[in-house]
Order: structure tokens, then sequence, then C-alpha cells
């Protein structure tokens, strides 16, 4: 399955990306979005991982 990583050692500016980005994926009429799995940081910065599809109606598999 696809996925979309988003990777900082700026925790801070890594969740206000994440903010910005997540609703713009969401609402997205061409793709159907996970919720943010959030991965372990070593130096407390952020790592999430979003996973994405094309919003085919014929396909009927999930996202998480």
């Amino acid at each position: 399955m696809p996925q979309l990583r988003l990777m900082t050692d700026d925790r801070q500016l890594g969740e206000r990306v994440l903010e910005l980005l997540l609703p713009v994926l969401q609402n997205a009429p061409t793709l159907r979005v996970s919720e943010p799995t959030r991965l372990t940081h070593r130096s407390g910065g952020l790592r999430v991982v979003l996973d994405v599809q094309p919003n085919d109606p014929n396909q009927q598999e999930e996202v998480a």
C-alpha cells in the first residue's frame, strides 16, 4: 500500500505541517487516506505515516 511519511527532527514544525496537510488530503475527493500512525523518533522529533489510495469506487479495500 502506498504511504506518505512526514519526518522531521523539529516536532513542533512537524505537528504544524501535519495540522495543515491532513485536512487537505482527507478532503481530496480522489484520495482515501488513513488516520496518521505515529512512529517513535529517537531524538524526540516527529515520524508520521499515512496510508493513501486512489478513491476508486470499484475498489472495495478499506484504508486502515
